[in-house]
């Protein structure tokens, strides 16, 4: 029903003429004339709308509709639209990330280890952790399938409250110095969503000059330098006669276990290991190689002063 009020404006146009029909006859003073003039008039219609019109329109279905379930997921479109959606419950994956050194130069092995655990009540299905391999690296080894080209992968079912960790190794190529290696892992299940682990870097160094690093080292030796450590870091140098797990252990003077550094050592090839010192107090502490756990040499370092 549509009701529509319009206003029309009319304006009249007058237009007067006056005739007269002249004689020859001589009128006295004092006569009177009769005048008959003719008026015409000239309306202009304008018919506008209202301004306080009113439009009303009335639509009446034809059809009825058959009402649908409701949906498990509703949205509305406003600026503050909101959603419901159902999540994933009862999984909780959790994904931790570790890296042997914190500067490498060509030619060296990163060893990435990455802690995997389901804090949740539920299995988590089908579950995938993938890593790239970083840039100014390529892949040396480890327990991760290599099928899809610059990535690492391990796939399987992850019970409740099961932790486990995975690792690979990386080759370190040639760089700029200071260029950081980046790296980080990501963990999904068919019923949890995707999870990253903390980013961990290394520093491509520069391969250190002969005055500053021992050039060789023999096997099943280590060595630490600098020593005494004036500064935050020292490296430690050791050979391993064949591939094996290695570890270095550094205690303090009266005994106690206060850090242990490992990664997978290749035989005849020189390894190093940095060690961050941080607050540390100064004094002398024993460092101790271990290959396939077996202890193979100590020795003394000193830390001297802190930066």
């Amino acid at each position: 029903t549509s009701t529509i009020t319009p206003t029309a404006t009319m304006t009249p146009t007058v237009t007067e003429t006056s005739t007269s029909t002249p004689t020859n006859t001589e009128v006295p003073p004092g006569s009177t004339i009769t005048v008959t003039p003719t008026i015409s008039e000239t309306y202009t219609h304008s018919p506008t709308a209202s301004p306080t019109s009113t439009i009303t329109l009335t639509t009446t279905p034809t059809d009825t509709e058959t009402p649908m379930p409701p949906d498990t997921t509703t949205a509305t479109a406003s600026p503050s639209a909101t959603m419901t959606v159902t999540p994933f419950t009862n999984v909780q994956l959790v994904l931790e990330k570790t890296a042997n050194l914190l500067q490498a130069s060509e030619g060296d092995i990163i060893r990435y280890t990455i802690l995997f655990e389901n804090q949740g009540a539920a299995f988590a299905w089908n579950t995938k952790i993938t890593d790239k391999i970083p840039d100014f690296t390529h892949y040396y080894q480890g327990t991760g399938n290599t099928g899809i080209s610059g990535l690492v992968q391990w796939s399987g079912v992850v019970a409740p409250g099961y932790a486990g960790e995975v690792w690979f190794d990386v080759q370190v190529e040639a760089a700029l110095p200071n260029t950081p290696i980046n790296n980080i892992a990501y963990i999904i299940s068919d019923n949890s969503n995707t999870v990253a682990s903390n980013t961990v870097t290394t520093i491509w160094m520069p391969p250190p000059t002969p005055t500053s690093i021992p050039n060789l080292v023999g096997e099943n030796e280590i060595i630490a330098y600098p020593n005494p450590v004036w500064g935050d870091s020292l490296t430690f140098l050791f050979l391993s006669p064949e591939d094996a797990e290695a570890k270095v252990r550094i205690y303090n003077s009266a005994g106690k276990l206060v850090r242990e550094i490992q990664c997978r050592a290749m035989g005849g090839v020189s390894q190093k290991l940095a060690w961050e010192v941080g607050d540390i107090p100064p004094g002398v502490y024993i460092y101790q190689l271990l290959l396939n756990n077996k202890s193979v040499m100590i020795s003394k370092l000193a830390v001297v002063k802190r930066k």
